[in-house]
């Protein structure tokens, strides 16, 4: 199990160790899994990830906010170009972590951490790389931060992309499985 204080000793550190073992063996497993779903016409190169990230369709309707419609064309050029409204941020979950890559506007639980690519492919691939036997928050945290940097075109890990934070997306996943619903106390 990952605690958040591992988390942030990792992201401090960057990619060595164990998190960029993981790092490594996702870049080109994400990208078999998004050319053989998504089929994206170039195929994405599990090899390059400077054509991944907002700059490929397939990346970016992955990684756009599920409050934005990728599909329309004034939302990947705003993205593209950080206009303001379409800033992607930590604090809007993203398409990947959604079933079929969709929320419900009406109901954002509904979907939200069933994605086959987290769910079905890589949990069965980092659980066996970290050597996990359950999936706790924690992990999906791990395995969705890492899920988004592959996605990424950003090369060499960093806890800060662009204006994109991790600690604080992974500190979000957690607290939506270990809080409890309701009222903030006072």
């Amino acid at each position: 199990m990952v605690s958040a204080k591992d988390f942030r000793d990792r992201l401090r550190q960057g990619a060595d160790g164990t998190w960029g073992d993981d790092t490594s063996k996702l870049k080109s497993l994400v990208a078999d899994w998004v050319n053989r779903e998504l089929k994206p016409n170039p195929p994405i190169d599990p090899n390059d990830k400077n054509c991944r990230g907002f700059i490929n369709d397939a990346c970016g309707r992955l990684l756009c906010p599920t409050k934005l419609d990728w599909s329309n064309p004034i939302v990947r050029a705003g993205i593209r170009d950080r206009v303001d409204g379409y800033v992607v941020m930590e604090m809007s979950w993203p398409a990947f972590l959604y079933e079929k890559y969709t929320a419900n506007q009406d109901n954002l639980e509904e979907g939200l951490f069933k994605s086959s690519l987290l769910v079905q492919k890589v949990k069965m691939h980092i659980a066996q790389i970290i050597k996990m036997h359950k999936v706790t928050p924690r992990s999906i945290a791990y395995v969705s931060c890492q899920l988004r940097f592959a996605l990424s075109s950003v090369t060499s890990w960093r806890s800060i992309d662009g204006d994109f934070d991790y600690t604080p997306f992974w500190h979000s996943i957690v607290d939506f499985f270990e809080r409890p619903p309701g009222h903030t106390a006072w």
